[in-house]
């Protein structure tokens, strides 16, 4: 999907290389207070080519934020999306925005044809002097305090300071760090700082719709096959019929939505009792990438069971899943 180019990037001259790539989606719902702007530009943007970071920018303009003399001036929010193990420590945070907003400020002079002299820029970044909480999704939160001195290029010329709130955390599912940033030229009293708080706040996993996921196969390893068939039966009313050679012997039930049940004795002395879940997917090569590219370690590959389909096993942490293509 090609993200839309708003008014106010081009009139910065600063995305159209950028918007022509193809971009991955943001796995992140970043919320969008009334009144407010917004933008998706790839990593590294095509002002700053030396960022080290790739992945995405997602960011919230406030109204008025080009307008030197509104109480939001030079106010926005920036989510950096860092897909894998992309550093962000205090020292990387420091370098990688200094190089942001010196091609930044450059790409502007230059479009006003103006000279600036961007080496004068400096970003420094600390610890906060407060411990974040938690996130909502339980994740740890880093926080740090920037401040950027640099010539301020789209409206006033002039010197500005830049302050930022940084709060960096890790993404599981998919794997990669979010780098989060409240930034205003703003006094830290101001209102506006309560509203980019409340945008970071709000930030969570992308809604894709609804999906069509369901169980196909529910496997059951144990010691006792003939008794946790018998609970099954009793419990679930289930009915199993005799061992299928082509799913290890397991004896199979099938449940009224269709998934199958299937119990079986381990296959060989290492292999410990379990219950994994297969769920059903249209293209289990592809499944399996994405496994993957979210941090799973494949198990199994793809493999052909007899006539009932094609299965794979991948870990991800302490969990094991199942996938199932009939």
């Amino acid at each position: 999907m090609k993200p839309r180019i708003s008014v106010l990037f081009a009139s910065m001259l600063l995305a159209a290389a950028a918007f022509a790539q193809e971009a991955a989606e943001l796995p992140f719902a970043v919320p969008t207070p009334d009144g407010w702007a917004k933008e998706t530009i790839p990593l590294p943007p095509s002002f700053a080519p030396d960022m080290k970071w790739s992945g995405l920018e997602e960011l919230r303009f406030a109204p008025g934020w080009m307008n030197a003399d509104s109480a939001t001036f030079f106010s926005y929010a920036l989510l950096f999306w860092l897909p894998g193990d992309q550093p962000t420590d205090a020292h990387t945070l420091e370098t990688q925005l200094l190089t942001y907003y010196r091609g930044l400020a450059q790409a502007v002079a230059e479009s006003k044809g103006k000279v600036l002299d961007v080496t004068r820029f400096t970003m420094s970044v600390v610890d906060a002097a407060t411990p974040p909480q938690k996130r909502a999704g339980g994740e740890e939160v880093t926080a740090y305090n920037g401040k950027l001195k640099w010539i301020e290029p789209f409206t006033t010329g002039r010197e500005q300071t830049l302050r930022m709130e940084i709060q960096v955390w890790r993404s599981v599912m998919p794997v990669g760090n979010c780098v989060f940033i409240c930034a205003s030229s703003q006094p830290e009293t101001a209102e506006v700082w309560t509203k980019l708080r409340a945008i970071r706040e709000d930030v969570g996993p992308a809604q894709r719709g609804e999906s069509n996921m369901r169980v196909h196969y529910l496997e059951i390893v144990c010691r006792d096959v003939a008794a946790q068939c018998a609970a099954l039966e009793r419990v679930h009313r289930l009915s199993f019929g005799p061992p299928v050679a082509d799913l290890g012997a397991a004896r199979v039930a099938k449940a009224a939505d269709g998934s199958l049940i299937g119990v079986r004795a381990p296959l060989a002395e290492h292999e410990q009792p379990i219950i994994r879940t297969y769920l059903e997917v249209a293209d289990i090569a592809k499944a399996i990438k994405d496994a993957e590219a979210a941090g799973g370690v494949v198990a199994y590959g793809p493999t052909q069971q007899g006539d009932t389909g094609t299965w794979a096993i991948y870990f991800l942490g302490d969990l094991q899943f199942g996938l199932w293509q009939k």
